[in-house]
């Protein structure tokens, strides 16, 4: 992402049409907008690989109530004071400075480096190592509970009605 953004003022160029006289100012935004597309990649990958470690280890109801109140509380306000000039907003009661495109990016990085933040700071607290994660029982148990071969009984503890059209090791015919 930095080398792309490093490279954005030579490259963009490529993208454009030869003479187009709005040229300049888009390869300046999109300079701009490179920089904070390359920040956002650096937290966007700690925002992933805490939520996704805290999701393997089973500890989904705090990350998902960090997503919609950070998504709702802080991106969406945020991209819309940022990004919409006095008077062209939804809503008149929060300011609005006009920034466009960049402004809803930045809000963007905000958001994730905030999400990521939170994320790592909530794995790092080890409180997902006390949630216990519902295993299906072992093939001997799941066979003496319900009478049925593992994957039978497996999908019996699991669902209240077989969803498969055939039986492991037929061919549904």
């Amino acid at each position: 992402g930095v080398l792309l953004a490093a490279a954005g003022p030579w490259l963009l160029p490529a993208f454009l049409a030869d003479g187009d006289p709005q040229a300049a100012k888009l390869v300046e935004l999109g300079s701009v907008l490179l920089w904070i597309a390359a920040g956002y990649q650096i937290f966007d990958g700690l925002n992933l690989g805490a939520g996704f470690s805290l999701r393997g280890a089973g500890d989904v109801r705090v990350p998902a109530i960090l997503f919609v109140v950070l998504s709702w509380g802080v991106f969406v306000p945020l991209a819309h004071m940022l990004s919409f000039r006095p008077g062209q907003g939804w809503l008149d009661f929060l300011p609005q400075f006009g920034f466009g495109a960049a402004g809803g990016w930045f809000a963007l990085l905000t958001y994730v480096l905030l999400l990521g933040g939170a994320l790592y700071l909530r794995w790092r607290s080890g409180a997902w190592r006390t949630i216990r994660i519902p295993r299906p029982p072992p093939p001997a148990e799941a066979l003496r509970i319900t009478g049925k071969p593992t994957s039978l009984a497996i999908r019996t503890a699991f669902s209240s009605s077989s969803t498969f059209p055939f039986e492991p090791g037929t061919t549904g015919t």
